[in-house]
C-alpha cells in the first residue's frame, strides 16, 4: 500500500513540476518508503524539514540518502526565511539557493 502510494506521488510530483503548481509539492514530496527509516539516522534533518514548512515552503524532503535536505520555496521572502531559520538552528550546514533553468533542455556542440 506504501509502495503505491509513492508511486502516486511520483505522478503527483511531475504533475506539480509540469504545471508549476507548487501547492502539489507538500503532498508530491511525503515519502513513506525512505524518509521514516533515513531520518532517525540523520540528527536534525527532521527539524529541518518541519522549520521548512513552518516558514512556508512549499515542498521539503531529504534529497537522495540524505543528509541533505532540500526546500522549494516559490517565493524569495519565503527563500529566505527558510535560509535565515537554517542558518539560526543548531544543526550544522548550509544554505544555498538556487534558480531554476526556465529555458529548458538544450544541445550544445562544438
Amino acid at each position: 500500500a506504501a509502495a503505491a502510494r509513492q508511486a502516486a506521488r511520483s505522478a503527483l510530483l511531475a504533475t506539480a513540476i509540469i504545471t508549476s503548481d507548487a501547492g502539489l509539492l507538500r503532498d508530491a514530496m511525503a515519502d513513506e518508503l525512505h524518509q521514516p527509516y533515513r531520518l532517525p539516522r540523520l540528527p536534525g534533518s527532521a527539524e529541518l524539514i518541519e522549520m521548512a514548512y513552518e516558514r512556508g515552503a512549499a515542498g521539503a524532503c531529504l534529497s537522495g540518502a540524505g543528509p541533505t535536505v532540500l526546500a522549494i520555496c516559490d517565493s524569495t521572502p519565503t527563500a529566505h526565511a527558510v535560509e535565515k531559520a537554517w542558518n539560526a538552528a543548531s544543526v550544522p550546514g548550509m544554505a544555498t539557493r538556487l534558480r531554476f533553468d526556465t529555458s529548458g533542455a538544450r544541445l550544445v556542440t562544438d
